[in-house]
């Protein structure tokens, strides 16, 4: 079983694979399906600020299945570009951000620290992977991947419990975050040091 990426593989793929199949007959690019899927999920995040709960999950549902849309699509019409693989990471750090923010705000008195923790955490976890590919090194590790968190953002939303969705996003995106950096540096010694010893 794939633990590290459940919605994706067990879930979206089987849904944006059809669409891009449909949608590469068409003139939509895969950089306007990143857009859109931004958008939905920002229209999610303002949901969450509303106290839509169930109606928020039902949109960040819809925008995981095009965040996968549009790399699938940029595959079936031969459109893979740097530019849209920015696009795409940065409209994924915009939506983590948004929700984040927008929990807080339903509740900020009891919320606020926790919130803090958790984009702090979220964020933390990204970085380390983003700077390793950055500098040549793949950095494949870590339990806070975005399908997991955003599996926790279906269950706590669903469930009703924003203190415990963030407490544990802060606490994952800690933990990634340490291995994430511990892996990384590892990766870079040891490139070093055959470099060195080349």
């Amino acid at each position: 079983m794939e633990w590290k990426y459940p919605l994706t593989t067990y879930v979206y793929r089987r849904l944006s694979r059809p669409l891009a199949a449909r949608l590469a007959r068409t003139r939509i690019t895969p950089n306007q399906v990143t857009w859109i899927g931004g958008t939905v999920g920002m229209a999610g995040a303002v949901l969450v600020a509303l106290q839509q709960f169930y109606l928020a999950v039902a949109l960040l549902f819809i925008s995981g299945i095009l965040d996968c849309t549009d790399g699938d699509l940029a595959r079936a019409k031969d459109q893979v570009t740097r530019y849209g693989a920015y696009l795409d990471h940065m409209m994924d750090r915009w939506v983590d951000g948004a929700l984040v923010v927008a929990l807080v705000l339903t509740n900020f008195e009891n919320l606020w620290l926790v919130g803090l923790l958790a984009m702090m955490g979220t964020y933390m976890a990204t970085a380390p992977r983003t700077k390793a590919e950055a500098e040549g090194v793949s950095c494949l590790v870590g339990l806070a991947t975005r399908d997991l968190r955003m599996l926790i953002w279906w269950v706590g939303l669903l469930l009703l419990q924003p203190y415990s969705l963030l407490l544990l996003l802060a606490l994952l995106g800690l933990i990634t975050s340490i291995h994430r950096t511990h892996h990384s540096l590892g990766q870079l010694r040891t490139a070093e040091a055959e470099g060195g010893a080349a």
